[in-house]
């Protein structure tokens, strides 16, 4: 029974948790709520966002946060509890509650639905939803699970979750079906396709890179940066507003004088840790650094190795320190060294055999299978074992390893025959949980226990203090985007320019961290030319200004300048190899003839067995326009000059390798192939012109989302 709530409770990513959570409004609270077409309906000041002239509540997108917050918060590990992401939560929430609205707009004019009997169905029929059988198991263990959740309200709530998650992903999947049936790969299309992709082209070639050029001996007019702005407009087309922001941040960091305070703060304890009879809680209090230290026999080899150098050899009580370890000062304190003869310390892989089902002979059968399979396995193969064996998804990718093993991960049955085991010994073991073949790499009975007080070397308040008053001074004498980068210079202080702010983003130019938010929260609310207050971020403090609004439409060349430069140099770059060119190429057959008259920056090269499949071309790389050309060419041709993503280029094609043709099944098979691919690009392609289509505005800043 334990098990089959456990498989409720973890099975999925968070994601897909949260995904379930946000999706059950409309179907376990009926008595609270209606349909999402009349839940979601407010007043513009209300409003957290459009989707589609539909206007998302407030307090209704608050409720789906705190529903998806709960959820979230009942499948953490009770043990290893987490901070629960505010941000991730309104995004992802947001994400589901965009879904659902744009999907159900096409769910009812196509008559999709799922009725009672399909979903009974879904659950019980003589072929049940796979993803139904994952979360409840079969119907005996459904059945169980229901029965338990009369009593449990948090299991109550997860199925509630679950159950509406199914019924969203069965309309999902009808939908995505008829797209996708809509979509069909010929044979004739197939045959094309395949010998485009698998023909094999060797050439030689004629290469004049971009970086053969040096940006400083380019000169880059307006018109170059408009011409290109024009020529790729769609590209800047934006759908949700934005801000451009610029600012200054003053990095916190530790300075000399934080470095000797952690110093000297431990160089402090030094004596009163020697003396305490309460090693454990006395480093606990003292213990200055985010970093926990776990207070337990260990074995030697576990200790990081500056801790096991440092007690070698020194008596129990006595302490060493303050010494620097990374980015903190640590004292340390041997306080008891053991033997376990009886449960000693073991460095231990495992290969783990899950019994197929719950009965007395599924468990037998995995225990027979783990004792055959062990005599076959050695030190050498132990590895490819794991991979084509285990169930343990957590250790398999990294070999079975369990490191040094802590007793009671797998109960009493485990721990009681593991601790027999001698170096370099492989058996079959049973647990709590199945079968498992264990290999003891290695063995100690000694054991040492090590009280840890550490310091991380870090900005202290005066720092910060210092940063935030440079900050205010800087903050007073300015008041607008031309008096902020003159200040900026006059202080010294580098400016981050021209960076985007947009709804539902955590981080903005190199800020993280706590406090990020708010600045992004800010500038989508405030007006151009506006200074900021200062802000203290996890990482900075922060005083910005707003450069420009962005809305909805074509963002402006003078925001996308820094970004689109590099493409506009190379551009420009191209112009002046391709003028060179003409007299290079000119009447010259031999493309060592044009490399010398090209002169220096010039060079050739061959690359053989091109396909379109592979898209890559050796020396050169990923160059699309490059590997289109080819088709155009024949054997012993030179090409016109080519510009391609990294310089230009001149082509002779010494030879073209034909690949060789499919027989009716192959073809068929490769048709099926590229079907479905092509079927998944149109349901992708499909999913973001919904998204489009639906013009999606985003106001969750004016909440502080």
């Amino acid at each position: 029974m334990a098990g089959v709530i456990n498989r409720i409770r973890t099975k999925g990513s968070l994601a897909l948790l949260i995904l379930i959570g946000v999706a059950m409004a409309s179907f376990i609270l009926t008595d609270v709520l209606t349909r999402i077409s009349d839940i979601v309906r407010g007043s513009s000041p209300t409003a957290v966002g459009i989707v589609a002239g539909q206007e998302i509540n407030y307090n209704y997108f608050k409720f789906r946060i705190d529903q998806a917050t709960a959820l979230a918060q009942l499948n953490q590990d009770p043990n290893n509890p987490q901070p629960i992401d505010p941000t991730r939560m309104s995004n992802d929430t947001w994400a589901q509650v965009v879904n659902e609205i744009i999907y159900e707009k096409q769910y009812e004019p196509l008559g999709l639905k799922v009725s009672k009997e399909e979903y009974q169905d879904m659950l019980l029929g003589p072929e049940p939803d796979p993803q139904a059988t994952q979360m409840f198991g079969d119907r005996n263990s459904m059945m169980q699970v229901m029965q338990q959740a009369e009593k449990d309200g948090n299991l109550k709530f997860r199925i509630a979750m679950a159950e509406k998650y199914l019924v969203e992903n069965r309309l999902r999947r009808k939908y995505e079906a008829l797209v996708k049936g809509g979509i069909f790969v010929s044979k004739a299309e197939a045959r094309r396709r395949y010998q485009e992709e698998n023909t094999r082209y060797t050439f030689d070639y004629l290469a004049v890179n971009f970086a053969a050029i040096a940006d400083s001996t380019v000169q880059v007019s307006e018109s170059d940066f408009s011409r290109f702005y024009q020529e790729n407009i769609e590209e800047f087309r934006q759908n949700i507003p934005q801000t451009a922001i610029s600012f200054i941040s003053l990095p916190k960091v530790a300075t000399a004088r934080d470095t000797m305070n952690a110093y000297n703060y431990l160089l402090a304890l030094v004596e009163e840790f020697k003396k305490t009879d309460n090693d454990s809680l006395f480093a606990a209090d003292k213990n200055r650094s985010d970093q926990s230290f776990p207070y337990e026999f260990q074995q030697r080899a576990e200790l990081d190795a500056e801790t096991a150098a440092r007690i070698q050899g020194i008596a129990i009580d006595s302490v060493v320190g303050p010494f620097l370890s990374g980015n903190q000062f640590k004292l340390i304190k041997l306080t008891d060294v053991v033997r376990r003869d009886t449960a000693p310390f073991l460095k231990l892989r495992h290969i783990f055999i899950r019994p197929k089902g719950n009965t007395a002979q599924d468990t037998f059968q995995a225990q027979m299978q783990a004792q055959i399979q062990a005599s076959l396995i050695n030190s050498d193969n132990f590895t490819s074992y794991v991979q084509s064996l285990s169930d343990d998804g957590a250790t398999k990718q990294q070999g079975g390893d369990l490191g040094w093993f802590k007793y009671g991960m797998f109960g009493k049955k485990f721990d009681t025959e593991v601790k027999k085991l001698q170096k370099g010994q492989i058996a079959a073991i049973m647990s709590d949980f199945g079968a498992h073949i264990v290999e003891v790499q290695d063995r100690s009975v000694e054991g040492v226990r090590v009280a840890t007080i550490a310091h991380d070397i870090q900005p202290g308040q005066q720092t910060i203090d210092s940063l935030l008053t440079l900050a205010e001074k800087f903050r007073t004498s300015v008041s607008d985007t031309a008096s902020f980068v003159k200040k900026a210079a006059e202080m010294k202080l580098n400016v981050t320019a021209n960076q985007i702010a947009q709804p539902g983003s955590a981080f903005i130019g190199g800020l993280y961290g706590s406090g990020t938010k708010d600045v992004i929260v800010w500038a989508l609310n405030a007006e151009v030319n506006t200074v900021s207050n200062v802000f203290e971020t996890e990482n900075s403090v922060v005083v910005a200004v707003v450069n420009e609004k962005l809305e909805r439409g074509y963002r402006s060349l003078n925001s996308v300048r820094e970004q689109i430069r590099p493409r506009v140099l190379a551009a420009k770059k191209a112009e002046l190899i391709l003028n060179r060119f003409k007299t290079a190429v000119k009447n010259n057959s031999d493309l060592m003839q044009m490399r010398n008259e090209y002169g220096p920056g010039a060079y050739t090269s061959t690359a053989a067995d091109v396909t379109f499949a592979s898209g890559y071309i050796p020396g050169i790389g990923s160059d699309p326009i490059l590997i289109g050309s080819l088709p155009g060419l024949k054997v012993n041709q030179i090409s016109k000059p080519i510009v391609g993503k990294t310089g230009v280029f001149v082509v002779k094609i010494t030879s073209i390798e034909q690949p060789e043709k499919l027989d009716d099944k192959a073809l068929e098979e490769y048709r099926f192939t590229q079907q479905q691919n092509k079927r998944n690009q149109y349901l992708n392609k499909a999913q973001q012109g919904l998204r489009a289509h639906a013009e999606i505005v985003d106001l969750r800043y004016n909440f502080g989302y």
